[in-house]
């Protein structure tokens, strides 16, 4: 995989010097009356030489002064870590999955990458709750359990409404997503895509003049992670694209192709949902629209780049690179399997329905070629470990086999491909192991999705894995 990629190693965040641009952001100065107020003012800058303009009031800010609220927050914090070389030892052994989440906001900013063991001698010491309760959030997700010490890191570090939030405030908030997205809590990882989008909202991100690389990835990631979490969900998401202009594709980083491609998945993402939210059947017509529109986002990047490897990596950047390079791939057919949903079961045998069923079985099959991969281990590890996207992929194994088991139009019985009974054999071994590690329960659920192909569905109301007492 020689391609660059924009989710690369050499687009980290760079957390040298300060800068100003980085600073705790005040509120959306385009409220309709401060923006009426702001053009008066220029309008009579002439004639009033004297008066201080509003901007100069609203916009100044300050470096961020740590109080002694603020040092007790640090002080709690680090009460809950172990002892230092436990703390870097847990970290090391257990930390591979940092590095999907320093993606998360590594796509348009320039430094060296700083891996989990860096960030930790550098957090530890730091007087800034945020950086620190994302130690702390990472050591809790690194161990696979203490799950209780989110609640502690939300309640001591994430400021109220009337505090400005810092870009270390806001990475905070991504990791929480990502946190409980990991662990099979997306109803918690939604909620914190959603606090980031709303205060990201507040704090402006989303306008074209918005400058700060690190701050403006940070809006795109709250942005994309909204959707994907909505549309698992089955939720209204939380900002409309018109507001963005004639594009939703990041404009000031158009050398980035896999950024357009996922923002335009995204983008297809928020049309779905749309499209659930009205009342009434679903149009197939419109669908089969976007279904256009994901071939002409597919057809953007290289052939080559839909390629899967033949053999496994052998060094962790080489892992690092194909996890991520996966993952896109991941988010475009689950983008995809959902477009054609509601279109797959029914009695009608009408060709409509034919062509969303073949749309979402081959979805969904190439989905699952990912996600056996993601989950393959290497030296006792999975090269991406989340429960969410387990139940990502046992959502598409049902919908494989829900296509495959629909009626023809001439009634023949078509054997299932072996194609396609090794992937759900391989599935299944996934979902065997995780359950004998006590992890979850999807193996057992996937045995009954294929006894009957014809219950019906829904979201458990404990969690996608009742088993497990956080959910």
């Amino acid at each position: 995989m020689a391609r660059h990629h924009a989710l690369t190693h050499e687009s980290a965040l760079s957390h040298e010097g300060f800068d100003l641009e980085d600073e705790p952001v005040e509120a959306d100065e385009r409220a309709p009356f401060v923006s009426m107020l702001n053009k008066a003012e220029g309008s009579m800058e002439s004639h009033l030489q004297t008066t201080r303009p509003v901007q100069e009031i609203t916009s100044h800010k300050s470096p961020p002064i740590y109080t002694q609220s603020s040092s007790d927050a640090c002080l709690k914090l680090r009460s809950v870590l172990p002892e230092y070389d436990l703390l870097i030892s847990t970290l090391s052994k257990n930390g591979a999955w940092w590095s999907s989440f320093r993606h998360k906001t590594e796509v348009i900013c320039q430094g060296s990458y700083e891996g989990l063991a860096a960030f930790a001698a550098r957090a530890y010491t730091s007087s800034d709750p945020a950086e620190l309760g994302m130690l702390v959030v990472a050591y809790a997700r690194s161990t696979g359990h203490h799950h209780h010490l989110y609640g502690v890191v939300d309640r001591l570090t994430i400021p109220d409404s009337d505090h400005s939030y810092s870009a270390e405030a806001m990475e905070l908030l991504l990791l929480f997503a990502k946190a409980y997205s990991d662990i099979g809590q997306p109803r918690q990882s939604w909620l914190m895509y959603r606090k980031g989008l709303a205060i990201s909202e507040v704090m402006g991100l989303y306008r074209r003049e918005m400058v700060s690389p690190r701050l403006k990835s940070i809006w795109w990631a709250f942005y994309h992670g909204d959707r994907f979490s909505s549309l698992l969900l089955g939720l209204p998401y939380g900002f409309n694209d018109a507001h963005l202009g004639p594009t939703v594709e990041p404009y000031n980083v158009p050398t980035y192709p896999e950024q357009r491609f996922v923002l335009r998945c995204a983008s297809i993402a928020g049309k779905i949902i749309d499209r659930n939210m009205m009342p009434g059947k679903p149009s197939s017509a419109s669908s089969m629209l976007l279904d256009e529109q994901m071939d002409t986002i597919a057809s953007s990047m290289h052939v080559s780049w839909w390629d899967l490897p033949d053999s496994l990596p052998n060094s962790h950047a080489e892992t690092d690179e194909l996890r991520n390079h996966l993952l896109l791939h991941f988010y475009f057919f689950h983008v995809r399997i959902n477009l054609h949903l509601p279109f797959i079961a029914g009695s009608e045998l009408t060709s409509p329905r034919g062509s969303h069923r073949l749309a979402c079985l081959e979805a969904s099959r190439q989905l699952l070629k990912r996600f056996t991969l993601l989950r393959t281990q290497i030296q006792g590890f999975s090269i991406f470990d989340c429960k969410t996207s387990d139940f990502v992929g046992f959502m598409a194994s049902v919908s494989l086999i829900l296509c495959l088991s629909q009626p023809r139009s001439n009634e023949i019985i078509v054997p299932v491909p072996d194609e396609d009974q090794n992937l759900i054999a391989q599935v299944r071994c996934i979902f065997e192991r995780e359950e004998k590690a006590g992890f979850d329960d999807l193996s057992s659920w996937l045995d009954t999705a294929m006894l009957d192909v014809n219950l019906e569905w829904d979201m458990p109301s404990g969690g996608f894995f009742p088993n497990n007492p956080f959910l």
